[in-house]
């Protein structure tokens, strides 16, 4: 796997359910979705040479990690990405899945439970699009590359000034790690959002080894020569930067707007399905509906002008509640809206999001 491909790793480590490790040497992500899925798939699958990093990476996530070489080295020989398990590793695979912290308690789970649950799900979705946004910004409009000489001494001292220094003026956790067998010295810079414990870290690798610099967190990974270690110290403080002045403010606006008590959510769950049935008889649009988050509820709405299109619409529970008329006009007459918590996009309409009304 090349070091791009761990851009798409870390993209989708929150949404598997268990990682599948054969040391340091493979990983399998798989995935299963009890209501849609006969088998688990593989969502990710990555043994690219350093993967000592993503080991380090999963020890700041909250990913259930299993070894078991023989099966990860099976999966990696019979199961492309996107495929379901093959069979024969089905009842292994079964057992590991019994172990898992939310299959073991999935029937004694609370409303409380699946919300927190869901939140932090929402939580990792803000993260991406946060720092996926400024990581994209930085390498088009501010980059600009020192391609400076500079000796492996003298990259790690570098680092070593100016990390306590950027941790400190960003009121930041940090470490450093200096690992004689892998070659490299590490850099880990954390904070917590808020009273309710949403993480947020970079983790920074300098490599004598590969003369590279690895810097990444759950979204975002970038490679650097270590003679752009100039440019590296400046992507991170972008980055620290994005932490503090935008992603744990918004952190603590998601946990306002999600959280809420299982009463108003069954009244906002109710109303809700019962206004689409109600707009159903009066103008005739077809509807489907998601709503197996706890947070949001997801609308489908198929265009009565133009029925190769369908209204994709998401509304969290909160601000249904604050402006139920809002919601009531948009599927009486459907529209694009851009709300972050009040949502509409155009979509091919697919068949399946109706399935089970019509």
């Amino acid at each position: 796997m090349k070091p791009k491909s761990m851009k798409h790793v870390l993209s989708v480590l929150n949404k598997c359910d268990v990682i599948l490790k054969n040391g340091q040497k493979q990983f399998i992500g798989l995935y299963y979705d009890a209501k849609d899925m006969k088998w688990p798939i593989v969502l990710f699958k990555c043994d690219w040479r350093f993967n000592y990093f993503l080991s380090k990476a999963l020890d700041l996530m909250n990913v259930p990690c299993v070894e078991h070489k023989s099966l990860t080295r099976g999966l990696f020989v019979d199961t492309n990405e996107g495929e379901f398990i093959n069979i024969n590793y089905a009842k292994v695979i079964a057992d590991i899945y019994k172990t898992l912290p939310r299959y073991k308690k999935s029937d004694e789970e609370t409303f409380d439970d699946l919300l927190d649950f869901d939140i932090e799900k929402q939580l990792y979705q803000l993260e991406a699009d946060i720092c996926k946004r400024a990581d994209k910004n930085y390498f088009q409009n501010h980059r600009k590359s020192k391609n400076i000489q500079i000796t492996d001494d003298e990259a790690v001292t570098l680092f070593h000034k100016s990390i306590p220094h950027i941790a400190e003026k960003n009121n930041l956790d940090y470490k450093i790690i200096h690992n004689a067998s892998n070659g490299t010295d590490e850099y880990y810079l954390e904070s917590v959002a808020g009273e309710n414990g949403f993480d947020v870290w970079l983790m920074i690798m300098v490599s004598a080894q590969d003369r590279k610099i690895y810097v990444g967190n759950r979204a975002v990974f970038n490679c650097f020569e270590l003679n752009e270690a100039e440019d590296s110290i400046d992507y991170i403080k972008m980055m620290i930067q994005t932490f503090t002045e935008k992603l744990i403010e918004e952190i603590k606006t998601f946990y306002k707007e999600f959280e809420i008590n299982p009463r108003l959510y069954e009244i906002a769950n109710n109303s809700i399905k019962t206004m689409l049935e109600s707009n159903y008889d009066q103008t005739g649009i077809e509807y489907g509906f998601n709503d197996s988050m706890k947070t949001h509820f997801n609308v489908y709405l198929k265009n009565p002008a133009d029925p190769t299109k369908m209204y994709d619409i998401c509304i969290t529970y909160n601000e249904f509640l604050r402006n139920p008329n809002d919601f009531q006009k948009l599927i009486e007459s459907p529209k694009i809206l851009k709300n972050w918590n009040f949502w509409s996009r155009q979509k091919k309409y697919k068949k399946e999001f109706f399935e089970e009304r019509f």
